[in-house]
């Protein structure tokens, strides 16, 4: 594809007249609030059918599903997308999801910006996700996520083995730092979650099955489906950024708030996810064409159709 330099600095500086710009907290906060509402709501019917099966599994996917648009709204937090002020975003962000996913935004944003610098390649912390080597290799690593291990490791190498802060091409620096802050807000915020879910649930268990069991799994298999379907490019292949035309479920439950426009992203990491959309619709209008950078199928039928690609072994 031909480079749009020309083409993204029309829409930047479209973008910086455009009066969103002045209230994107108020954007993130509305944006939040309609986020966890189906969780908020679904919870509080425990005690109406607090011996319901079918209530039980309704309650973990909502809290899953749930924990992914968090997880996106990490993902905006850890380009300072809400807030002029890095430190004001980055505490709102942590107090409000960060900490409650078992995450800090700067944890988060090390490794992410890392992945825009090196995307496609060896040093990108994400090529284990989309890095794919047959079908046998795929339903691995689908296990991996499915068992908790995924989510376990993923943890335990960003905040109990941290990786250094200098480039990771420096293989041999030892200067490796343990956010104990992040660790210690993590704590607390999940140690409240746990008095929260024994009050409504009655229940030791109640934090663990709905809200950490949820979390090690549901947003381990999104991101996963999200990420292959996004960046899988075949062995000799040029490195894949693709923007995906989701449905309206795969938009609430795989990619929301414009976390589809992925090409986008990666051309122009500095525009907000508000904007995406609006973004994506100006470069069509000034002539842009996406070609295989564009999936308008969706995910789910993107992802088995990259699947029918796969070898067997």
């Amino acid at each position: 594809m031909r480079s749009v330099s020309k083409e993204i600095r029309v829409v930047m500086e479209d973008l910086k007249k455009d009066p969103l710009q002045k209230i994107k907290f108020i954007i993130f906060l509305r944006s939040y609030i309609l986020t966890i509402a189906p969780f908020v709501v679904t919870l509080s019917f425990f005690s109406t059918f607090s011996h319901s099966y079918v209530y039980y599994a309704l309650l973990f996917l909502v809290a899953g599903f749930t924990q992914n648009a968090l997880g996106v709204f990490m993902h905006e937090g850890s380009h300072y997308f809400f807030m002029d002020n890095k430190k004001w975003n980055d505490a709102f962000a942590n107090v409000l999801f960060c900490f409650v996913l078992m995450n800090t935004v700067d944890g988060y944003r090390k490794e992410h910006m890392r992945h825009h610098k090196y995307s496609g390649e060896p040093l990108d912390p994400y090529l284990g996700i989309y890095d794919v080597k047959s079908k046998k290799d795929l339903f691995k690593k689908l296990f991996f996520d499915l068992t908790l291990l995924t989510m376990v490791e993923k943890f335990i190498q960003r905040y109990l083995k941290p990786a250094a802060d200098t480039e990771p091409t420096d293989v041999n620096s030892t200067d490796k730092k343990t956010d104990y802050l992040g660790l210690v807000g993590i704590a607390l915020a999940n140690a409240l979650f746990f008095l929260l879910f024994y009050y409504i649930t009655k229940s030791i268990f109640g934090y663990f099955i709905f809200w950490v069991l949820p979390l090690l799994i549901i947003p381990a298999v999104v991101n996963r489906i999200r990420t292959f379907v996004e960046h899988y490019s075949p062995a000799g292949q040029e490195e894949a950024n693709r923007s995906v035309v989701p449905s309206f479920l795969e938009y609430l439950l795989i990619a929301p708030y414009g976390y589809s426009y992925h090409f986008i992203h990666h051309t122009t990491a500095s525009i907000p996810y508000y904007f995406m959309r609006k973004s994506h619709l100006k470069l069509n209008e000034l002539g842009v064409k996406f070609e295989d950078n564009e999936i308008g199928m969706g995910y789910m039928r993107t992802f088995f159709k990259l699947y029918k690609t796969l070898p067997a072994k």
